[in-house]
């Protein structure tokens, strides 16, 4: 893969998104907020560069032809300023680069019963995921020829590792709910095959093939059959993938939650 690629937000996903492109043969700049993140981000191989919402220009010779934005939607749980963000990056880019990838989240959809798809006809349910889709509609409105929002499950790998969630054996939520997550090397992988396709404005979904429920994944990863769960919910919430597996001919890595931390 000749080509190069701007990586706005090297942290948990960027950074190692990053290395893997560099050793692809890309050419690659990336951003952080922090100054004593230069360094290593330098001696990884990757352009790095600072980049906040105050920043008010970024030198050319950081804005490549592809761009991949990979910074969170908000702090502590606030995403309202969001789409306002979106936009002034875009305006600091301009019309060089030709693609560009935004990573979203699939928290966009309800927090409901239902099998949910790019298709998906719904409201959001939560004021964070009225700012998601503001944001993602921010990227469409762009003049950049090709436009992916790429919706993640939920990202994990063995440096995120959700037994590390459970308290005293017990978890406050529902242990019959399907989980819905995604490994980091599948993450990186399908970044990468979308950088070398030509969709104008598509939506994705990412997420592993099976949703093992709360209860079993945590059970299997803990090795602890006597985690105590809230009160169970009634609510099969399930993350559709099957449009990207088809668009990119995608095999995961890791299909089943449960094998990301096999013992």
């Amino acid at each position: 893969m000749n080509s190069s690629v701007t990586i706005f937000g090297c942290g948990w996903l960027g950074k190692d998104l990053g290395i893997f492109l560099k050793n692809k043969g890309c050419t690659v700049a990336g951003s952080t907020t922090k100054q004593e993140n230069l360094k290593e981000l330098n001696e990884a191989g990757i352009d790095a560069f600072i980049y906040h919402s105050e920043i008010k220009n970024i030198p050319d010779k950081y804005i490549s032809e592809n761009i991949v934005i990979a910074f969170p939607p908000g702090k502590n749980g606030d995403y309202s300023n969001y789409e306002n963000q979106l936009v002034g990056l875009l305006n600091l880019i301009g019309n060089k680069p030709k693609r560009i990838i935004l990573i979203s989240s699939t928290s966009a959809y309800p927090k409901s019963s239902g099998n949910w798809s790019e298709k998906s006809e719904y409201q959001p349910d939560t004021e964070n995921a009225t700012c998601i889709l503001k944001g993602e509609n921010a990227i469409f409105n762009s003049f950049i020829v090709y436009k992916i929002v790429l919706r993640f499950a939920g990202l994990i790998d063995k440096n995120r590792n959700p037994a590390n969630w459970i308290k005293n054996g017990k978890s406050t939520l529902p242990g019959d709910e399907p989980v819905n997550l995604i490994h980091k090397t599948d993450c990186i992988q399908i970044i990468e095959k979308l950088l070398t396709t030509n969709f104008q404005k598509e939506i994705f979904n990412a997420c592993a093939d099976e949703h093992p429920t709360r209860g079993d994944f945590y059970k299997a990863i803990t090795l602890n059959s006597n985690i105590e769960f809230g009160q169970d919910s009634g609510i099969k919430r399930i993350i559709n993938n099957a449009k990207l597996k088809e668009a990119l001919n995608y095999e995961y890595a890791f299909k089943n939650p449960i094998s990301f931390f096999a013992f």
